[in-house]
């Protein structure tokens, strides 16, 4: 069996499986957009998959017909196990599987729950970059939860949005989502990003940005300033600021650089 993703009980903090519809240690029910349509999730992660050339076509289409079948049974079985027990997909595979699976289905309640004008573009995205925090931290909770638990949407309204999403129903969908390389490279890239921004100072970071808003540098050169600042070691970047560097790359003098600096008040 899988070693299932969890999430944590917002009553007694017990770990929960993402499909699981009540907390097996205090018995809360558990309003969760990750077990809400089984069938929509497993035909989501078969389209994936297949997509990515981890599984063929042929084969998805025979795991998910036994899927379904078992579904209603005394033994239902998870279709990441089937898979998995089949051989068809290891489980290290699986893992990051499953993980873009639950990212695709709350991107699209985060844009659902926009459309029906029940929350703003920025609540979504600021729900996602919450969802992305507790995911390192090892916690793994829906969307659907954190809005609620936010108070930005109602159970009714969660409901709504879940009861009206069927994926499984709908072929185009297929092609809204990502190959699970480009996804994995573009999550890698932005945190690099992040984490090249942290090594800047703030006022050094705004005042290039203040170049390129006066067409002293284009974007396209900062963005690479940066990504070569980053490659730079430690000692390197202590005896050199950020604006220096630009300064040797040739994309400011120091002409312009002290007009930046003098004539806009840029706070530390």
């Amino acid at each position: 069996m899988l070693n299932n993703f969890f999430t944590k009980c917002p009553s007694c903090g017990h770990s929960i499986e993402k499909d699981s519809s009540k907390c097996s240690s205090c018995g809360v029910s558990i309003a969760s957009s990750f077990g809400s349509d089984k069938n929509s999730y497993a035909m989501l992660l078969g389209k994936l998959a297949v997509q990515n050339k981890m599984i063929s076509e042929e084969d998805f289409e025979l795991v998910y017909a036994e899927y379904t079948n078992l579904l209603n049974t005394e033994f239902p079985e998870k279709i990441e196990d089937l898979l998995i027990n089949k051989n068809l997909i290891p489980a290290e595979k699986m893992t990051k599987l499953i993980a873009t699976t639950l990212r695709s289905i709350d991107k699209r309640f985060c844009s659902d729950a926009v459309k029906k004008g029940i929350i703003s573009q920025e609540q979504a995205k600021k729900t996602l970059e919450y969802q992305n925090q507790l995911y390192q931290k090892k916690i793994l909770k829906s969307a659907c939860d954190i809005l609620v638990e936010q108070n930005a949407i109602t159970e009714d309204e969660s409901k709504e949005i879940l009861s009206s999403q069927k994926l499984n129903e709908d072929p185009a969908q297929e092609n809204r989502y990502k190959k699970l390389k480009d996804i994995w490279e573009e999550e890698d890239k932005k945190k690099r990003q992040e984490e090249i921004r942290n090594n800047i100072s703030q006022k050094n970071l705004k005042i290039a940005r203040l170049g390129v808003k006066y067409n002293y540098l284009s974007k396209e050169d900062l963005d690479e300033a940066i990504f070569k600042w980053s490659s730079m070691s430690t000692s390197e970047i202590k005896n050199n600021s950020f604006l220096d560097f630009l300064i040797q790359e040739n994309l400011l003098d120091k002409k312009k650089l002290l007009f930046l600096i003098k004539n806009f008040n840029i706070p530390n």
